[in-house]
């Protein structure tokens, strides 16, 4: 601030640095004010926690700066802290107005489903609207969501090519920002969960930090090894100074395995500064051919020298070091492009997402005379489909927190909305909760239908066992049969960790449909194939798998006895009748 009195001497050239200078003053406080409110919204893990009131006031102090586009982000910021209750969806609305995309992709999601508020009406025309000026602002969501709209024909008419253009324009949102050393989020599927509290990052937490100080007791270098390994793989970012402690202790008991990731952590600045002579001397420490420490040599080089940064990504990407692959990948574009094409397609089909979005570009680039524009299509669509899933959506996380709260209407109307966006898990969810009757409000049967449908095309095992069944209630058994057949022969249902849940399900329903004839001939051998499948996958049925045959052969015996029965009392036996005559002896 000037002194007093001073104005009267200024020239009149002064004025325009004076004005300059207190807009960047103001631009300065407000950059301050939002990084605070983000530090007040993001600290912390439970969103349950945030201290509401400093970031109410904190906000306020952005209004009265006057930027309509700080006042957007601070309006949208606050609407997703409370989401949904409160004043959420007004803050939302006038940030949209104020033309933030994620507010206005957020609006359009509640028009879709025609969220529960006056001012949400359901209205796909008016959702389709919001996406549009969503997407073409760059919110990534939004072009997801038209995209899967065009793909599947969700309330328009399907195309291929428009999905393309919509899913390649999100996917290189998230692939120009993705970090490659996070972690890919993973959301539960409420028919897995056995327990509404089975779910719970803090609880495995827990057991790990349990299990950290038994290992500590023990000088277990090993299983202090694991558990740091375990809590970098951690969803959220972790204490990297604890991990840092467990390494360096697990190194110091002789578990030559943690030098690698004590090297990544100088490496990447985990924790700590970045220090590449510490991480090269641990990268060197770890045990030969250490996969971890072969990539993180190749990244110390790549500054210096390609050939040897080439080398040590080359020698780990045969160990399966996906980051390796990929940078491998990345060297040999220029002076291999065919080999470059096979390490990024293999980074891809083990879920590397920038790997995935560098293939598709390469698939659409590619002129293949042997397919079909729609068969092509559809397969670079399916692949930036998967980059743009790859990023963490903040409403799922929501929507357990409710669901686990027993506020099942909130979690409900949270997955419909990220089910708009193709999510499979968030449409298994939400038929999930109208199946199990955790939604008071009435749900027209269509909603709940399409639900089923969308999942299942996307895969859903819950999704494909529920159409079935309905089929089997309105006695569609040719249906049912196929649908049950769908979910019964495919290897990701079967060996996944829940295929006891709805492939045992399938397989005992195909059976018995063998066994009683319903919409099939009777065939006691093809019940007994489908029931032996079952005791496959499902070993607790194996002893009843025994008893059955002597329920078949009870039958037998007890059915054979009964026909006997019903012929002998169905016969008329005819005897001769005793006639008295008398006899007249003739002498």
């Amino acid at each position: 601030m000037l002194p007093p009195n001073t104005t009267a001497y200024l020239q009149p050239q002064d004025a325009g640095i004076i004005a300059s200078f207190k807009a960047k003053v103001k631009q300065r406080q407000l950059q301050n004010a939002l990084e605070q409110i983000n530090s007040v919204m993001n600290g912390r893990q439970d969103r349950l926690n945030v201290d509401i009131a400093n970031a109410t006031a904190l906000y306020m102090a952005v209004v009265t700066m006057g930027d309509w586009a700080a006042t957007g982000d601070a309006l949208f910021a606050l609407g997703e802290l409370s989401f949904p209750h409160g004043d959420s969806v007004d803050f939302i609305e006038r940030s949209a107005r104020l033309g933030n995309p994620s507010a206005q992709h957020h609006v359009a999601l509640m028009h879709a489903v025609g969220f529960p508020h006056p001012s949400t009406n359901l209205s796909l025309a008016t959702s389709i609207l919001h996406d549009h000026f969503a997407s073409t602002a760059g919110n990534a969501p939004a072009s997801k969501t038209l995209g899967y709209r065009a793909m599947f024909g969700q309330g328009v008419p399907r195309s291929c090519a428009h999905a393309l253009v919509y899913y390649k324009r999100a996917a290189s949102i998230v692939a120009s920002t993705y970090d490659i050393h996070a972690n890919l989020p993973s959301y539960p599927r409420l028919p897995e969960l056995q327990d509404d509290a089975r779910y719970s990052t803090a609880h495995d937490f827990n057991k790990l930090i349990f299990l950290a100080a038994a290992a500590s007791k023990t000088k277990n270098g090993a299983t202090l090894y694991r558990i740091a390994k375990l809590l970098l793989a951690q969803p959220s970012p972790p204490d990297y100074t604890f991990v840092r402690k467990l390494l360096s202790q697990a190194l110091a008991w002789g578990h030559l395995g943690a030098a690698a990731h004590l090297g990544r952590m100088y490496a990447h600045g985990w924790g700590v500064a970045v220090n590449s002579i510490k991480a090269r001397e641990y990268f060197l420490m770890a045990p030969p051919g250490d996969a971890e420490a072969l990539h993180g040599l190749g990244l110390l080089s790549l500054p210096s020298d390609t050939r040897l940064a080439l080398h040590y990504f080359q020698a780990a990407s045969k160990l399966g070091h996906l980051n390796g692959i990929y940078h491998a990948a990345t060297l040999l574009t220029s002076i291999a492009p065919q080999q470059a094409r096979r390490y990024f397609e293999a980074a891809s089909m083990s879920g590397h997402v920038v790997a995935t979005f560098k293939y598709a570009e390469i698939v659409e680039r590619t002129n293949d005379l042997a397919s079909s524009f729609e068969a092509k299509c559809t397969k670079v669509v399916a692949l930036y489909k998967r980059v743009a899933e790859s990023v963490p959506v903040p409403l799922l996380d929501v929507a357990l927190t409710k669901f686990q709260a027993r506020e099942y209407t909130s979690a409900y109307y949270l997955y419909r909305l990220v089910a708009e966006e193709g999510n499979e898990v968030a449409q298994t969810n939400a038929a999930f909760l109208i199946r199990q009757g955790y939604v008071s409000e009435p749900i027209d049967r269509d909603v709940y239908l399409s639900l089923l449908r969308q999942a299942a095309r996307q895969g859903s095992a819950y999704a494909h066992l529920e159409l079935a069944h309905a089929s089997y209630a309105r006695a569609e058994y040719a249906e049912a049969m196929t649908l049950y057949a769908t979910l019964t022969s495919q290897a990701k249902f079967q060996t996944s960790t829940s295929a006891y849940v709805f492939v045992s399900s399938a397989l005992f329903s195909m059976g018995y449909m063998h066994e009683m004839g319903l919409g099939v001939p009777a065939d006691r051998r093809k019940a007994m194939e489908q029931y032996t499948r079952l005791s496959q996958v499902e070993r607790r049925v194996q002893v009843p798998l025994a008893l059955w045959k002597w329920k078949w052969w009870m039958q037998d015996v007890v059915a054979a006895a009964m026909d006997t029965i019903t012929v002998w009392m169905a016969l008329d036996v005819v005897r001769p009748a005793k006639v008295a005559v008398d006899q007249v002896w003739v002498y």
